[in-house]
């Protein structure tokens, strides 16, 4: 079993702004950590996301591929 990476503040904080902005997976990309555990954070955090399931707007995947 692979050992747990504990969660820093600046992390945390990074995911609450973010969470409900941009996809899960692109904050996991961010934070080096899988979208899994980004996911289950988020629910710990009791983090609520609006963002459409299925495929991203168009306009937000080219405003994160400029970033």
């Amino acid at each position: 079993m692979a050992k747990r990476k504990k969660w820093t503040k600046e992390e945390i904080f990074i995911l609450k702004q973010y969470y409900g902005v941009i996809h899960y997976t692109e904050i996991a990309k961010i934070l080096n950590r899988s979208p899994n555990a980004v996911k289950v954070k988020a629910h710990k955090l009791k983090l609520k996301s609006d963002l459409p399931r299925g495929r991203k707007p168009l306009l937000l995947k080219q405003h994160i591929e400029t970033y």
